[in-house]
């Protein structure tokens, strides 16, 4: 019995790890995603300033 509610917590464990991950993962995305629309709306080219604008809208 005590046995399963430890494999329970850890596959709880488990899973909040990996749902933490799937945020981060997310979060890199959008920022790519923004850098990307910074670069072609506010400097028409890319790489002049790419991050600035991704990690206002970002937390």
């Amino acid at each position: 019995m005590r046995q399963d509610k430890e494999e329970i917590l850890i596959n709880r464990f488990d899973a909040f790890s990996l749902s933490g991950r799937a945020v981060s993962r997310f979060q890199a995305l959008a920022l790519k995603i923004n850098s990307h629309l910074s670069d072609v709306t506010d400097f028409g080219m890319a790489g002049e300033l790419p991050h600035v604008r991704a990690q206002c809208l970002v937390p």
